[in-house]
């Protein structure tokens, strides 16, 4: 009687703990589609926007000690108020980045008078690489119309990733959110929320779980001349187990791993770089010349392969078969052969300013999977894994913000990422005109890229054919803000050798001709000179307090020199209006942005010259005021004009 007693007892427990455990699971799956199909309520607040997320849920949940995955929900209810809400909305784009599978897809629009179109995982199409972010699940909203609603939920099935940043954004208002993170009892969860998001609550019986409710979130206020990041309303979390109980220790591992790879090699493993590196044609160069060609030859597939093999951390093997798995093993290589050039070298890991959050009182930083080398000897910045950008011309995206650095005295520290200075990075345009009957103006145009955007083209360049280049050029040279005619155009540096990649510049150059850059008054000629500057956006209509810092992305240079040639019986009236002088200066006295012009004229031949500049990549918010003077300044150069006037001769003829 006692054993059947002790049966039922533990049997009642068992199922007391099964309902309890599976009524905790259950808890995130309750979000499904609303019962009713009448059209939900909306805020008054909202009623003049695009659109509206009535419910935006998103929900992570790590499964296993591992943890070993990771399921990722997210549901979102959406009025649609007018057609830009619609083309907005319309379609939803799932990135695809780490998904194993989809687990759940449901997708419906319910119109004003309550009719539901249903659509299914069928209607997903696939999409590589939508706009360089990866690849994607897309799916259109079929029947949307202004004034239904529009409600999708789909569950992933993802590797699971021990850091994360969710940013709560959106152009549009969201009148109830919900985040939830749920974990296993047995790991570590450090988790921080920036910019206003909701006091989290917990949970805690046998699986933890971390959940905040969000009403009436406001769109974001986008400013100019900023990535709008920093003022985003985000939560960031990681997860941790075992020996990764604490973020100092995770820190820790990831400063050691990289540090004994990269940093600490064996003498057999020296003496088999240096065999190596002998045998390249290096003799009698630079520093900068051999960094650049190590990368070269370290990211070229005809001496270095990808495949899986088990020589990863393994130099001698890496060498030997020219193979490696992973990145981490190109890292190795170059590591290794710096070394064996006795160029001075440190790694700092760093990530995009998009998605990572530094703190420096706090040792473990979010999404930090960016590797960078510096060479303190220059004070230079080199991608390991970027074909198109040489010694020190890093991208945007990771320069001007912190990173930590792995020395190979013990320790690490933070510092900013300090972008290349504009005499290595800058546009210069060549412009020439001539009036060759009353109304056309032959131009020979010349573009010379170095630097960033430089880099940027050439990356753009090596992905088109030739069919593609000829006609990214023609659009190219047809500019966006006048008219032209091009009549033939040429590419020239467009690849170049790792000794000369700094030096030579991108070249761009165009015949073209246009109608739109002369206009006949009744005795003038007047040269819209405006419509050959490429302007900024204008800061006259940004009224309201600035909040967020000025960034420009990187420092920036332009020169231009406009040569015209003056038709025979004209003279210019309006020589003071080509002479500028404008800047930003800071609190030290350090000029840092600014707008200079003059000219020079040489009989029939006027030479006008016009630089403007940003030496640095960001500017401080209480500055505003003062760089929005030199921001308009530049904008205003689309009305610059060249009033040609019949000289007297002329005029009494």
């Amino acid at each position: 009687m006692k054993n059947i007693l002790k049966y039922i007892f533990l049997f009642l427990v068992f199922i007391m703990v099964s309902q309890s455990v599976f009524a905790q699971r259950n808890r995130w799956k309750q979000y499904n589609f609303k019962d009713s199909t009448a059209l939900s309520p909306v805020d008054s607040r909202y009623a003049d926007e695009d659109a509206v997320e009535l419910k935006s849920i998103k929900i992570f949940e790590y499964k296993g000690l591992g943890p070993s995955t990771l399921q990722k929900t997210v549901y979102k209810l959406i009025r649609i108020n007018t057609d830009i809400g619609l083309e907005d909305y319309n379609k939803v784009a799932i990135p695809m980045y780490g998904v194993r599978k989809i687990v759940d897809f449901k997708v419906r629009f319910i119109s004003p008078n309550g009719k539901v179109t249903v659509m299914n995982q069928n209607d997903l199409y696939e999409i590589d690489n939508l706009e360089g972010y990866g690849d994607f699940k897309v799916f259109a909203i079929k029947g949307a119309e202004i004034g239904g609603e529009i409600e999708y939920k789909y569950t992933l099935n993802l590797y699971p990733s021990k850091s994360h940043i969710e940013i709560y954004y959106n152009d549009y208002p969201i009148q109830e959110g919900r985040f939830e993170l749920v974990a296993h009892g047995a790991l570590s969860v450090f988790i921080k929320s920036y910019n206003g998001f909701p006091e989290l609550e917990v949970d805690s019986d046998g699986r933890q779980a971390w959940y905040a409710d969000l009403k009436n979130v406001e769109p974001i206020k986008r400013e100019k001349y900023t990535n709008n990041t920093p003022h985003r309303m985000k939560i960031s979390y990681a997860i941790m187990g075992g020996s990764d109980a604490t973020p100092f220790t995770q820190w820790r591992k990831k400063y050691n791993s990289v540090f004994d790879y990269c940093m600490q090699f064996s003498k057999s493993e020296k003496k088999k770089a240096l065999k190596l590196y002998q045998t390249f044609p290096l003799s009698d160069t630079s520093d900068e010349q051999k960094i650049n060609y190590i990368k070269k030859y370290c990211n070229d597939s005809i001496n270095i392969t990808y495949a899986y093999t088990y020589a990863e951390y393994n130099l001698h093997n890496i060498i030997r078969y020219k193979t490696v798995p992973t990145t981490f093993g190109m890292l190795i290589l170059q590591s290794a052969l710096y070394e064996a050039a006795g160029i001075e070298y440190e790694i700092l890991l760093t990530g995009d300013k998009t998605f990572t959050e530094f703190s420096s009182d706090y040792p473990f930083s979010y999404m930090v999977d960016k590797t960078l080398f510096y060479f303190p000897n220059s004070g230079q910045y080199l991608e390991p894994y970027s074909e198109f950008y040489p010694l020190g011309i890093v991208k945007t995206n990771y320069i001007s913000q912190e990173a930590y650095f792995i020395k190979k005295s013990s320790g690490s520290y933070y510092q900013s990422i300090i972008p290349v200075d504009t005499s290595r990075s800058n546009a210069k345009y060549h412009i020439h005109l001539r009036l060759v009957d009353d109304h056309i103006v032959e131009i020979n145009w010349q573009t010379h890229y170095k630097g960033y955007w430089a880099a940027q083209y050439r990356r753009l360049l090596s992905y088109l054919d030739k069919k593609e280049r000829k006609e990214f050029l023609k659009e190219k040279g047809k500019r966006s803000s006048v008219n032209v005619t091009v009549h033939d155009s040429e590419i020239i540096n467009d690849t170049l050798s790792w000794k000369d990649t700094i030096v030579k510049p991108l070249i761009f150059t165009y015949q073209l001709s246009s109608d739109m850059l002369i206009e006949k008054g009744a005795d003038d000629l007047i040269f819209n000179l405006g419509y050959l500057f490429q302007t900024r956006s204008d800061l006259y209509k940004e009224e309201e307090e600035r909040s967020q810092d000025i960034d420009m992305g990187n420092p920036i240079k332009k020169s231009y020199i406009i040569k015209v040639e003056i038709p025979e019986n004209y003279q210019i009236a309006n020589l003071e209006d080509l002479i500028e002088d404008v800047k930003y200066t800071n609190e030290e006295g350090e000029v840092q942005a600014g707008l200079a012009s003059n000219y020079e004229l040489n009989e029939k031949l006027l030479v006008y010259k016009v630089t403007e500049y940003f030496t640095k990549s960001s500017y401080p918010a209480a500055d505003y005021e003062k760089i929005r003077t030199v921001i308009n300044q530049m904008a205003d150069l689309k009305y610059k004009s060249l009033v040609l006037q019949p000289t007297e001769s002329s005029s009494t003829e």
